[in-house]
């Protein structure tokens, strides 16, 4: 932007600060458990996270769709009868879907609506004229979708790679709080359905924090930790995911 200085070392530290915060992302969602037998055994006994999808994987709903003719509307019925209601489901729902299924899902629901129920936007006139083929929710016995496409489905160096399926995937997630049994009484408390968790000394009135730190070693640019004459930029997040009641989501994948 016009300005002078140790440009480059800006334009660096943004780049990998950007590919950091991703890598955090995709831990979050695609994260596996710690198998270590050795960390297994240790005490006080490991709490091991995984991410989204591998949970909703392991223990939530999957609904499955043919990949040849694409997703339809009674695979959604089937979904919100037999998976959504049948495990008291939240009546609104967030789906992450990559790219492909969410054209899918736009063609669908054209074509049920195609003899007048859908009414797009007319011309007004104005300079800039467009058609909106594209929709935002639908909802289905009671249960509202909020359509969002997730960049990283479709992102070819992420899980957008080539031989993967998420741009053809969604997760359904619920937007309702839900309630959740915690410690050995049992106190039932209201709980967000997911959240995110991170080492913090913030409870016990302190000020660290491990959600995002950010520190800086080397001998350069006004930086004078050591006796090297470079400049090194570290990063670390001890952040790990957390959801309840897995039969409220969904993973949506073709076949």
């Amino acid at each position: 932007n016009g300005q002078m200085g140790y440009l480059y070392y800006y334009k660096g530290q943004e780049d990998a600060y950007k590919s950091c915060r991703n890598l955090r992302e995709m831990a979050m969602v695609t994260g596996k458990k710690v198998t270590n037998t050795t960390l297994a055994t240790l005490q006080p006994t490991l709490t091991k996270t995984e991410g989204l999808i591998p949970f909703i994987q392991n223990y939530g709903n999957t609904t499955t769709y043919n990949a040849i003719t694409g997703i339809t509307k009674q695979d959604f019925q089937t979904m919100v009868t037999d998976q959504l209601d049948k495990y008291r489901g939240a009546k609104e729902n967030a789906v992450y879907s990559g790219i492909v299924l969410r054209m899918g899902i736009d063609n669908f629901v054209s074509v049920e609506m195609q003899n007048g129920g859908v009414q797009y936007g007319a011309f007004a006139g104005g300079k800039d004229q467009y058609v909106n083929f594209s929709f935002s929710s639908f909802a289905m016995q009671g249960y509202t979708l909020h359509l969002k496409t997730y960049d990283a489905f479709n992102y070819k160096n992420m899980l957008g790679a080539a031989g993967q399926t998420y741009n053809q995937s969604a997760m359904v997630i619920p937007m309702e709080n839900t309630v959740a049994s915690f410690g050995s009484a049992g106190k039932k408390e209201s709980v967000a359905s997911l959240r995110m968790n991170y080492v913090s000394q913030e409870k016990a009135g302190g000020s660290y924090s491990r959600l995002w730190e950010e520190w800086k070693t080397g001998a350069a640019n006004g930086t004078y930790t050591n006796q090297n004459d470079s400049l090194e930029i570290n990063w670390r997040s001890h952040f790990g995911f957390e959801a309840f009641a897995p039969g409220r989501y969904v993973w949506v994948t073709p076949v």
